[in-house]
This record gives C-alpha cells, sequence and structure tokens, in this order.
C-alpha cells in the first residue's frame, strides 16, 4: 500500500535491492559509453528512432538523449524487460 502511494504520488519507486547485477551494469555503461560516442557511430545507429549527443552544449555538462536504444543492445532491451522490473510495476499498476 506504501509503494502503491509513493508510486501515485511521485511517478517511481526505489527499492533498496539492486536491480542489476554487477556484470549486466557494466555491459549496460559500455553499451551507453558506445552509443554516446560521437566519434565512432554505433554500428546499429540506424535503429535509433532518435539521438542527440549533448543537447548541453556551451556548458560544462553533457546531455546525451536518444529514443530506441532497447533495440540497439541486448543490455537495453533486456533492462526493459527485466522481471524485477516488470513485475512489480505490473502490481503496481493493476
Amino acid at each position: 500500500a506504501e509503494q502503491v502511494e509513493r508510486f501515485t504520488a511521485d511517478g517511481f519507486v526505489g527499492t533498496e535491492e539492486p536491480v542489476l547485477t554487477p556484470s549486466q551494469l557494466a555491459q549496460l555503461r559500455a553499451d551507453l559509453d558506445a552509443l554516446a560516442d560521437e566519434e565512432s557511430p554505433y554500428p546499429d545507429i540506424d535503429l535509433l528512432h532518435e539521438l542527440h549527443y549533448n543537447e548541453a552544449k556551451g556548458t560544462d555538462s553533457a546531455l546525451f538523449h536518444t529514443l530506441g536504444h532497447w533495440r540497439c543492445a541486448v543490455s537495453f532491451h533486456d533492462l526493459v524487460f527485466l522481471d524485477v522490473v516488470c513485475v512489480g510495476a505490473s502490481q503496481l499498476l493493476q
């Protein structure tokens, strides 16, 4: 009940339990680094719906934005379908 209230108020629910294993996280980071490398375009970049390498140019920050990245790498695809994420989310949304 408390998680449902937090989800309704905030639009997300945090967890103290890790969602990814260290190796899954390392792979996700490696895939993100490869996808965000503007100098060496990702091999399946044409699968993206949208790509912006840095929407914060002229600042000390970088803002990388993409849509459809789940189509480019298994790690992104699998993240969308992880039971630890999907099952809990489906229970909250019922």
